[in-house]
Protein backbone atom coordinates (compact mmCIF):
# COMPACT_ATOMS: atom_id res chain seq x y z
CA UNK A 1 0.00 0.00 0.00
CA UNK A 2 2.88 2.51 0.75
CA UNK A 3 4.18 2.45 -2.76
CA UNK A 4 0.95 3.70 -3.77
CA UNK A 5 1.83 6.81 -2.46
CA UNK A 6 5.58 6.96 -2.08
CA UNK A 7 5.84 6.55 -6.55
CA UNK A 8 3.77 9.21 -6.99
CA UNK A 9 5.17 11.40 -3.95
CA UNK A 10 8.49 10.20 -5.40
CA UNK A 11 7.40 11.77 -9.04
CA UNK A 12 6.19 14.90 -7.72
CA UNK A 13 9.40 15.60 -6.11
CA UNK A 14 11.30 15.25 -9.56
CA UNK A 15 9.28 16.93 -11.83
CA UNK A 16 8.81 20.35 -9.91
CA UNK A 17 11.64 19.95 -8.22
CA UNK A 18 11.97 23.66 -7.66
CA UNK A 19 8.84 23.82 -6.47
CA UNK A 20 9.13 21.04 -3.66
CA UNK A 21 12.23 22.44 -2.78
CA UNK A 22 10.70 26.17 -1.80
CA UNK A 23 7.72 24.15 -0.49
CA UNK A 24 10.47 22.04 2.16
CA UNK A 25 12.74 24.68 3.43
CA UNK A 26 9.50 27.37 3.49
CA UNK A 27 11.72 30.26 1.30
CA UNK A 28 11.20 31.01 -2.52
CA UNK A 29 15.21 31.98 -2.29
CA UNK A 30 16.17 28.57 -3.39
CA UNK A 31 17.85 27.77 -6.86
CA UNK A 32 17.32 23.59 -7.77
CA UNK A 33 20.78 23.19 -9.39
CA UNK A 34 20.90 19.35 -9.77
CA UNK A 35 18.92 16.13 -9.30
CA UNK A 36 21.46 14.08 -8.06
CA UNK A 37 21.25 10.45 -8.25
CA UNK A 38 19.40 8.53 -5.49
CA UNK A 39 19.81 5.11 -5.38
CA UNK A 40 22.11 3.65 -2.92
CA UNK A 41 24.85 1.13 -4.64
CA UNK A 42 25.01 -2.07 -1.71
CA UNK A 43 27.42 -3.95 -3.40
CA UNK A 44 30.26 -1.76 -2.15
CA UNK A 45 31.57 -2.74 0.93
CA UNK A 46 34.19 -0.66 3.16
CA UNK A 47 35.53 -2.60 6.53
CA UNK A 48 35.86 0.23 9.56
CA UNK A 49 38.87 -0.30 11.24
CA UNK A 50 37.33 -1.01 14.69
CA UNK A 51 33.51 -1.16 15.37
CA UNK A 52 32.28 -2.10 19.13
CA UNK A 53 29.10 -2.85 20.29
CA UNK A 54 29.30 -1.27 23.95
CA UNK A 55 27.90 -0.64 27.03
CA UNK A 56 29.12 2.71 28.06
CA UNK A 57 27.42 3.92 31.27
CA UNK A 58 23.82 2.82 31.35
CA UNK A 59 23.23 3.56 27.59
CA UNK A 60 24.43 0.70 25.03
CA UNK A 61 26.33 2.30 21.83
CA UNK A 62 28.86 1.89 18.86
CA UNK A 63 32.65 2.84 19.59
CA UNK A 64 34.10 3.49 16.22
CA UNK A 65 37.96 3.85 15.43
CA UNK A 66 39.42 4.58 12.90
CA UNK A 67 43.60 4.32 12.63
CA UNK A 68 45.22 6.70 10.11
CA UNK A 69 48.66 6.50 9.47
CA UNK A 70 48.81 9.43 7.12
CA UNK A 71 46.45 12.23 5.53
CA UNK A 72 44.26 10.36 2.96
CA UNK A 73 42.86 12.00 -0.21
CA UNK A 74 39.31 12.00 1.62
CA UNK A 75 39.07 14.16 4.78
CA UNK A 76 38.93 11.99 8.08
CA UNK A 77 35.82 14.49 8.82
CA UNK A 78 34.01 13.30 5.59
CA UNK A 79 34.85 9.26 6.51
CA UNK A 80 33.85 10.00 9.78
CA UNK A 81 29.95 11.29 8.68
CA UNK A 82 30.18 8.29 6.27
CA UNK A 83 30.40 5.73 8.89
CA UNK A 84 28.10 7.30 11.35
CA UNK A 85 25.29 7.25 9.17
CA UNK A 86 25.66 4.13 7.59
CA UNK A 87 26.23 2.68 11.42
CA UNK A 88 23.23 4.74 12.61
CA UNK A 89 21.23 3.45 10.62
CA UNK A 90 22.45 0.23 10.88
CA UNK A 91 22.06 -0.51 14.16
CA UNK A 92 19.82 2.70 15.12
CA UNK A 93 21.94 3.63 18.41
CA UNK A 94 24.50 6.17 19.01
CA UNK A 95 27.71 5.55 17.69
CA UNK A 96 30.91 7.41 19.38
CA UNK A 97 33.54 7.62 16.48
CA UNK A 98 37.58 8.19 17.33
CA UNK A 99 40.68 8.59 15.28
CA UNK A 100 44.21 7.26 16.56
CA UNK A 101 46.71 9.29 14.01
CA UNK A 102 49.88 6.92 14.01
CA UNK A 103 52.50 9.63 11.93
CA UNK A 104 53.11 12.58 13.89
CA UNK A 105 52.59 14.66 10.84
CA UNK A 106 49.28 13.12 10.16
CA UNK A 107 45.82 14.22 11.05
CA UNK A 108 47.47 17.91 12.19
CA UNK A 109 44.24 20.11 11.25
CA UNK A 110 42.31 17.53 12.12
CA UNK A 111 39.59 19.41 14.97
CA UNK A 112 37.17 16.51 15.59
CA UNK A 113 34.35 17.50 14.16
CA UNK A 114 31.93 18.26 11.11
CA UNK A 115 29.45 21.22 11.45
CA UNK A 116 26.81 22.75 9.33
CA UNK A 117 24.32 25.21 10.03
CA UNK A 118 21.88 27.78 8.02
CA UNK A 119 18.51 28.27 7.29
CA UNK A 120 16.84 26.31 9.71
CA UNK A 121 18.87 23.08 9.29
CA UNK A 122 22.12 21.93 11.32
CA UNK A 123 24.33 19.18 11.97
CA UNK A 124 27.08 18.71 14.22
CA UNK A 125 29.18 15.71 14.27
CA UNK A 126 32.20 15.42 16.81
CA UNK A 127 34.54 12.77 17.10
CA UNK A 128 37.64 12.40 19.19
CA UNK A 129 41.18 12.71 17.80
CA UNK A 130 43.92 11.24 19.61
CA UNK A 131 47.39 11.38 18.13
CA UNK A 132 50.12 8.56 19.41
CA UNK A 133 52.93 11.32 19.20
CA UNK A 134 50.64 12.85 22.73
CA UNK A 135 50.16 9.71 24.38
CA UNK A 136 52.38 9.05 27.62
CA UNK A 137 54.03 5.96 26.83
CA UNK A 138 55.00 5.13 30.32
CA UNK A 139 51.66 5.29 30.98
CA UNK A 140 50.44 2.51 29.17
CA UNK A 141 53.23 0.72 29.92
CA UNK A 142 52.60 0.65 33.49
CA UNK A 143 49.18 -0.80 33.07
CA UNK A 144 50.49 -4.11 31.92
CA UNK A 145 48.34 -4.26 29.70
CA UNK A 146 49.37 -6.38 26.28
CA UNK A 147 46.86 -5.24 23.81
CA UNK A 148 47.87 -1.81 24.34
CA UNK A 149 51.56 -2.39 24.17
CA UNK A 150 52.11 -1.16 20.49
CA UNK A 151 50.83 2.28 21.39
CA UNK A 152 53.53 3.88 23.39
CA UNK A 153 55.66 5.73 21.08
CA UNK A 154 59.05 4.07 20.33
CA UNK A 155 62.41 6.77 20.72
CA UNK A 156 63.32 4.59 17.30
CA UNK A 157 60.47 5.30 15.80
CA UNK A 158 59.75 8.97 16.49
CA UNK A 159 63.99 9.40 14.93
CA UNK A 160 63.10 7.76 12.28
CA UNK A 161 59.67 10.25 11.43
CA UNK A 162 57.07 7.14 11.88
Amino acid sequence: MAQHYDNPAKYIMLEYSQEFAEFMVGHSDITVLERLETEEPTFKTHQNDSTLKVQFGNETVILHTEVQTDDSRKPMWSRIVGYNGFLVNLHEIPVYSNVLYLHPKAGRDDKGYYAYKGHGYEYVLRYKVIRLIEIDGQSILEMQAPGLSIFPPRPHALACGM
